[in-house]
């Protein structure tokens, strides 16, 4: 998760939350190694997240 303040050229909206189309903040995105967004959702289930981030940390994972 990261917090980004907006500029006036995208009338004060974050370039992340343009690029990946969030509706509002918190949002939590998930990308892979290769730059595939896995997770995109303001809600978040701990327990996969847990699972997701450590299948996608695994040594030699592509």
């Amino acid at each position: 998760m990261a917090h980004v303040l907006g500029d006036a050229e995208n009338r004060g909206i974050p370039e992340i939350m343009i690029t990946y189309r969030s509706g509002g903040t918190p949002w939590k995105v998930v990308i892979d190694r290769s730059g595939t967004v896995v997770y995109n959702s303001f809600h978040i289930e701990v327990e996969k997240a847990v699972s997701l981030i450590k299948q996608l940390t695994r040594v030699g994972n592509k």
